[in-house]
Formats: C-alpha cells, structure tokens, sequence
C-alpha cells in the first residue's frame, strides 16, 4: 500500500481515536517490523524487539511526509496482534538441526528453516516458484543447495501441500519421516508428524516417486494414496478422491505469507467457488500478507485486501468477481 501516515496518526492511535481500517493498517507495518528482527521469543527478546520496533515508528512520524512505506495487512486486531509478537519472531530462523533426527543424503551445512506455530495454516511461495500451504505446527527445512544445486531439497515435520514449479533438470525432493518423495512438477500433500507412526502421501496431479532408503515404495499418480508404516517399514497404495483429502488446505484458518494476488488467486477460487478476474498485470503480481479466518465471507476478506493493494473489486454475478486498481476507469 502506497500511502504515508499523518502526522497525528500516532497520538490518535495512542488514545484510541482511529478508525478499525487505520488499526489494521498500523498494527499490520508493525508486525511486518517484528518479522525482520532477529530476536527470539524469550521475554528479554519481546522486550528489546518491542522497544526497538517503537523507536522506529517514533523515527516515522518524524519523517512521515517525506517518505511511503510498503504496509502488509493481517487480519488480527488491537490485542491479537501483541500476541502475535512472540509468534512472529519465529518467521526466517535459522534450523540448527537440534530439534528432529537428520536423514540420510540431506545437505546439513546452512538450512533455513519455516515454522508455523500460529493455529493457522500458511500460505507461502519458495524462491524456486513453488507453492506451498504448511498447515499450523509444521517445519519446512530448506537445504542450502535449494537455490542453485542440481536438486531442490527440504524436508519436512508436520503436514503440507505443494504444487511445484517444473523444472525437469532440478528434480524437487521431500525428506520426511523416513520417506523420499521426488517429483518434477505436480500437486501433493504429505503428512509426516514427528509423532506418527506413518508418512502419508496424497497426490492430485502429475506423478510422483516414493522411497525409503534407495528403496523404491510407489509410483502414485493423480487420486493415488500411499500410507507408509514407519514401524513395519512397509506401504499402503490405494485409490481416493483427492480433492476431499486435500480440502483442509482451503477450509481452515489461512495466512498469506508475502504472496502476490496471481498466486493466492486460485485457492481462493477453489475455497469461495466463484471466479476471480484480474485484467491488470500489475496488480495481479502485487504482493500482500493477510490473514483469512475459516468461517470468513468473501466480501469482507476482498474489502481489506483492496484497500491494502489499492484496487476494488465487483461482483458480476453470484460467482464472479473483478478486481480492478482504483485509478483504472
């Protein structure tokens, strides 16, 4: 959002004098703040982030009209967000492989690591061009070589959908719970808990190939299921309705993580059934965080989003809507 803050606009949040929309857009760049710190959530950290943080909205208010700032909105309010703090200060830290058991063929030297302890699932793009929902209490663990070796490797605890980037040279390969799934470009979700006795592996397009230890599992392909039995170290195929085991990625609580309107587009598409119009290249690359509450309308959710992103939007029918910039005629 390109807009500055008025220079009363602190004092009148201060005494609780602003509108619900200019909370929104205040607690949001604040919380967007906490998520660039490096502190962790011990309560020395909280405080020292907290101090740190209202030092730099001070330094704001003098520099207010001679400066624009990029505002993230999150759908929390006033007191949500102090308790998103802690919750936060999780967000680009560094995995230092003392908290899950390494596998074998995994680069251990520089991981970065993603951790959802928020009770929402998150919704995040990797720099590969992969999507990928992590559902809340999961870690994606992302390999030093992601980027530029000749495979994109993660490995994750808990539970996620991805939908991966082709890329028919850098095969992308999923560690998890024993297991090993390699795929080129397709959509899947696996849930390997720390906990769970079994690596469940659901697959809605394109193929995948499943092993444990050089041993080959499954070839699954679309609405194809393995369970795989981390005791017996034997695995289950079997025929299901993939879109039903893959429906909790767009009926649950959901964060958007930095992600542009094109690539949040279809779940929202998939999760308020109607069809999403966005004519205007620009805007349809524009990025936002947001949050999306399960029981959410979509009228509401597209208020705020637009109002953060500069655009509007019009439904054409009960399932059709255009989001347009505002300064398009």
């Amino acid at each position: 959002m390109k807009e500055s803050f008025s220079e009363d606009f602190f004092e009148r949040y201060a005494k609780g004098n602003c509108t619900e929309e200019e909370k929104t857009m205040l607690e949001s760049w604040y919380l967007n703040e906490l998520k660039m710190t490096s502190f962790r959530p011990s309560d020395d950290a909280l405080f020292v982030a907290e101090q740190d943080i209202w030092g730099k909205i001070q330094k704001e208010t003098q520099r207010v009209k001679k400066r624009t700032r990029k505002l993230y909105l999150l759908g929390w309010t006033s007191a949500a967000a102090m308790v998103a703090i802690s919750i936060l200060l999780f967000y680009n830290i560094q995995f230092d492989g003392t908290t899950a058991e390494k596998e074998d063929l995994f680069p251990v030297a520089h991981h970065s690591s993603i951790t959802v302890v928020k009770n929402e699932n998150s919704f995040r793009k990797l720099a590969d061009g992969t999507v990928v929902i992590l559902s809340q209490g999961s870690t994606l663990t992302i390999s030093d070589t992601f980027e530029h070796g000749n495979l994109r490797e993660v490995k994750l605890s808990g539970k996620a959908f991805f939908d991966v980037k082709h890329d028919a040279d850098r095969p992308f390969i999923i560690h998890s719970g024993g297991v090993t799934t390699t795929v080129l470009g397709t959509s899947f979700d696996v849930l390997a808990n720390d906990k769970s006795n079994s690596v469940t592996i659901n697959v809605i397009r394109g193929k995948v190939r499943v092993e444990s230890k050089h041993r080959a599992l499954a070839i699954l392909t679309p609405n194809m299921q393995m369970v795989y039995d981390k005791t017996l170290k034997t695995a289950e195929v079997k025929s299901i309705d993939a879109n039903k085991e893959l429906a909790w990625n767009r009926q649950e609580d959901m964060s958007f993580d930095d992600v542009s309107l094109k690539e949040a587009k279809k779940l929202l598409e998939e999760r308020f059934k109607v069809k999403i119009v966005v004519t205007d290249q620009e805007l349809l690359h524009t990025k936002f965080s947001t949050s999306l509450g399960a029981t959410d309308h979509l009228d509401p959710f597209l208020k705020s989003l637009c109002l953060f992103i500069n655009a509007k939007y019009t439904f054409k029918n009960n399932k059709e809507v255009s989001i347009e910039p505002l300064n398009q005629n």
